[in-house]
């Protein structure tokens, strides 16, 4: 799934993406590319820690812009972290200002 920087998806869609994720309902998602959006830590340590539960077949992920900065990328680590059974291979975290 591509995400236009356009196109609005902020920390709410991002929650309610997490949610879906962690549901397991998503099965067939498996790369979201959805860089220059502004998206708060808080969302992207949700986003992480969906993706840990291993329930989501996600193996691509870019999200975020120049603003994500240490702090969001560290966030979105942390929720990552909690996973034994993480499936995701590559996270492109160009141009995320750290």
């Amino acid at each position: 799934m591509v995400i236009l920087p356009m196109k609005n998806f902020n920390a709410d869609a991002v929650h309610r993406l997490a949610a879906v994720l962690a549901s397991g309902v998503n099965t067939h998602l498996r790369t979201l590319s959805a860089s220059g959006h502004d998206v708060t830590p808080e969302a992207l340590e949700k986003l992480g820690s969906a993706l840990a539960m291993g329930k989501s077949k996600l193996v691509h992920l870019a999200i975020g812009n120049s603003n994500t900065g240490d702090v969001g990328v560290v966030a979105l680590c942390r929720g990552l972290a909690t996973s034994e059974s993480l499936k995701l291979e590559h996270v492109d975290l160009s141009w995320k200002g750290m």
